[in-house]
């Protein structure tokens, strides 16, 4: 079991990290010859075919043998994953070829806190539904830490895995809606799912809104029909009435949610 320290409020010590958008990883091998900067520009060009428009940022990490690149728009990450199937290579002058992985930025190795799920639900099940996502390592029950009374799990399941996409702030597991936080998760719409937007601005529940304040004919069968169906529906979260997105917001400061965010690099060579 993983035991969590807490501060007297209840919230964790501990820092965020700055979420990539927009972004291809290109994972170069480490064992391969040194890059320049110019190599990069030119290789980007050529191997991966990616027009000077659609580009907004180059970031080399020489340390790591990585190249971020931010584009103007998710879809131009999706079109190079789809064409490569997420593996390409660098041809080099002397007649080496180096594999390059590609990724979203963002992806692989992630530490997922899982919370609002209860006891009973097995591991088996959980294992199949984020299988969606990624590969699933292991699951663990999180404890209180040593100095509470009691040393018992504290209902936030540990899961360590390898994301293939990202998994939404909100997720439904065997009928119960899950609260889900790791380091770089985009925040999503409770409503749909969106990364973009907020609940309380969503098109979709502006867009049932707007529905159902439509003018209608005040005829006899309307009225009645309208009464009948005008019952208060409580929220989906086990009955609680929420604010969902402020929710999920205030529980993500409860926990370990990321690490210290990793030393920036100023290397400008591969």
């Amino acid at each position: 079991m993983l035991e969590v320290e807490y501060t007297d409020e209840g919230h964790y010590n501990g820092s965020t990290m700055s979420e990539r958008r927009n972004t291809l990883a290109c994972c170069f091998d480490p064992t391969s010859p040194r890059l320049t900067a110019f190599d990069i520009h030119e290789w980007i060009h050529s191997q991966l075919q990616v027009s000077e428009h659609s580009v907004l940022t180059i970031q080399i990490d020489g340390t790591r043998r990585q190249v971020f690149i931010k584009f103007t728009d998710f879809h131009f990450v999706q079109d190079i994953l789809n064409a490569t199937n997420g593996e390409t290579v660098y041809k080099h002058t002397t007649g080496e070829i180096s594999p390059v992985k590609l990724m979203v930025a963002g992806m692989g190795p992630r530490r997922i806190r899982l919370a609002n799920l209860p006891p009973e639900l097995n591991n088996t099940t959980i294992r199949m539904a984020l299988s969606h996502y990624g590969d699933v390592q292991s699951i663990q029950d999180e404890t209180w830490a040593k100095h509470y009374r009691y040393i018992v799990s504290n209902g936030v399941r540990i899961v360590m895995m390898t994301l293939k996409k990202h998994i939404p702030s909100h997720i439904v597991i065997d009928g119960n809606r899950a609260l889900t936080s790791y380091d770089g998760q985009p925040q999503t719409c409770y409503g749909c799912g969106d990364t973009e937007h907020m609940y309380h601005v969503c098109p979709k529940r502006r867009a049932a809104k707007t529905t159902a304040l439509a003018p209608v004919d005040h005829t006899w069968a309307n009225i009645v029909a309208a009464t009948i169906t005008s019952v208060d529906v409580p929220s989906p979260s086990n009955g609680a009435n929420m604010d969902t997105d402020l929710e999920h917001r205030q529980w993500r400061r409860l926990g370990p949610l990321t690490p210290a965010m990793d030393e920036a690099s100023s290397h400008l060579s591969l």
